[in-house]
């Protein structure tokens, strides 16, 4: 769950800060020798194993980064002592009773032992990542993608409140959440090399980008949200008073300015673009244009609407923006690798001459 408006920022005490960093350091000495000894006893293999394409490599290793990039942003300071009130609690404001039951069942749980927990959840990160990003053993990998996956269903119920979808979410603020697409890419790596070489993700990528630009066309136009109007500036204003770089600062204090004013054309252009890009998916799914008019699309939402996730000391991921320019990457990459088994021809006709 990424920096949002309304987290907390008070800093927490310095003996649990401590604690923290301290059971941090004894675990990860544990599980590198542990790591170590079952590598060599169990995993160890001369030839790396390699994916079943390219493209597959790219969602690969990318999905990978982002689980370890998570994963520091979990041992953050702040994180020790302030999860609960400062990530976790903003979440149930406005959630159906079910999902808010669920929220606070978890800030409940989370409460008992936050130090633990956080190291935790640290190291399942940390460990997922590491594993996507050099492990090559078919069995190792495909126990981090089903980690990866129910991991990511946890993290997207109790942690991101289902990326805000029933509560004014919107695509500036990530909706349908980051894991949300986590998980999508865990449960298509799982799939075999001849799903990948043949119609499969060239059938699947873009109707889940039509779904999450339609969605979030839907989410940003309706009434009670208050996109329309004063939600706009208050969104920026918050944004823009959270500790980051000055330059960031001012843009976001810009915006929350031309927000008071226009924030009805503000939120006009994100949902008509989003309603554009979703509809261009669905009639024109193999076009290459819409791949790349998608991309800087979502470039300008993450840096502009989400604030690169990763600002102010209480991120848990770099946002949703992260994840779909790497799954609107791998989907370009699967364009130009033409007709199912184009990948392979390719490589050939590169050999023969």
């Amino acid at each position: 769950m990424p920096t949002m408006p309304g987290m907390t920022m008070s800093g927490p005490p310095s003996a649990a800060i401590s604690l923290f960093y301290h059971a941090l350091f004894v675990v990860g000495v544990f599980l590198a020798l542990v790591g170590t000894a079952a590598y060599f006893l169990f995993f160890r293999s001369p030839i790396p194993q390699r994916r079943s394409s390219r493209p597959a490599e790219i969602l690969a290793l990318g999905l990978g980064l982002l689980w370890f990039v998570d994963a520091c942003l979990q041992a953050q300071p702040l994180m020790v002592t302030r999860f609960v009130g400062g990530v976790l609690a903003p979440l149930l404001q406005g959630e159906p009773a079910p999902l808010a039951f669920l929220v606070a069942l978890g800030m409940r749980l989370w409460g008992t032992s936050p130090i633990w927990l956080n190291v935790a959840a640290t190291y399942l990160q940390a460990g997922i990542g590491l594993v996507l990003l050099f492990g090559r053993r078919e069995g190792l990998e495909k126990i981090a993608l089903v980690a990866s996956l129910l991991w990511s269903i946890v993290v997207w119920i109790f942690g991101e409140a289902m990326g805000g979808i029933f509560a004014g979410g919107s695509a500036l603020t990530g909706s349908p959440g980051s894991v949300f697409l986590y998980g999508i890419a865990a449960l298509l790596l799982l799939r075999g090399a001849d799903w990948w070489e043949g119609e499969g993700p060239r059938a699947f990528f873009p109707r889940l980008f039509a779904f999450v630009f339609l969605l979030d066309a839907l989410l940003g136009a309706l009434p009670a949200a208050g996109w329309w109007g004063s939600t706009m500036a208050s969104y920026y204003a918050q944004m823009a008073s959270m500790p980051q770089p000055a330059t960031l600062a001012s843009v976001f204090g810009a915006l929350a300015a031309f927000a008071r004013h226009h924030a009805f054309f503000l939120n006009l252009f994100v949902v008509l673009g989003c309603a554009a890009l979703g509809t261009a998916f669905l009639v024109w799914p193999s076009s290459s244009a819409t791949a790349k008019v998608a991309l800087l699309f979502t470039l300008l939402l993450w840096i502009f609407g989400q604030d690169f996730g990763v600002m102010g000391g209480m991120a848990t991921d770099p946002n949703t923006g992260a994840i779909l320019l790497l799954e609107e990457f791998v989907w370009l990459r699967l364009q130009t690798t033409g007709a199912p088994g184009g990948e392979r021809a390719l490589a050939e006709r590169r050999g023969e001459a």
